[in-house]
């Protein structure tokens, strides 16, 4: 049962994104809204959120999101710091790292490069940053869990001090994960394997 759930909520991800990608390309090529690929995604989140609960794995993500919003006020300026960051980056850099030219007559290729651009820069931005985000979330659950309340000055303490030793491991993991998911499968493998990563490096 686990593993038609899982390949369920593969197809329902799948489904939905390439619904979506086909939206936003249209739009690039000033189409109008495409109502069947509207429903197709929808279908696509629908069935990722049943397989998704089937297995209890929507009620942690509830969890762990209501956990986070909880303690937002502590992860908020880290958060803005980064996103303002890697935002002002993704813009400079990611033109620079589109793998090939494509035809500028081409809207469609024009936007399927660009996307490959800022995803490259994406991966490099979550190798870098990340074990610090992660890090501030898994100190104010901990805390959360202790009674305590996180400070946002606490959370980036313990963040910056778990850097280093989180660094390489959450780079491998990263990599290991995204270069598998160009054949899917593997990269869901790799996704389970390291899903822990973080956590037991910034704690254990």
């Amino acid at each position: 049962m686990f593993f038609l759930s899982t390949l369920g909520a593969l197809a329902g991800t799948l489904l939905a994104g390439f619904a979506w990608f086909g939206i936003f390309s249209g739009f690039a090529e000033g189409q109008s809204f495409d109502t069947g690929l509207g429903l197709q995604m929808l279908a696509g989140l629908a069935l990722l959120s049943v397989c998704l609960l089937k297995d209890g794995l929507l009620q942690i993500l509830l969890s762990a999101a209501k956990r986070t919003i909880k303690h937002l006020p502590a992860l908020m300026p880290l958060l803005l710091v980064v996103g303002a960051i890697g935002g002002l980056l993704s813009w400079k850099l990611a033109p620079y790292l589109v793998p090939w030219e494509p035809d500028p007559r081409d809207q469609r290729m024009v936007l399927i490069a660009n996307y490959f651009g800022h995803m490259i820069f994406a991966v490099f931005w979550m190798a870098l940053i990340y074990p610090l985000i992660n890090a501030a979330a898994i100190y104010c659950w901990r805390e959360d869990s202790e009674g305590r309340t996180p400070t946002a000055s606490d959370a980036y303490a313990f963040a910056r001090s778990r850097y280093r030793r989180m660094f390489k491991p959450h780079l491998k993991a990263i990599l290991m994960i995204q270069v598998g998911m160009i054949v899917i499968v593997p990269g869901i493998l790799y996704g389970l394997w390291y899903a822990f990563v973080d956590p037991i490096t910034a704690t254990d």
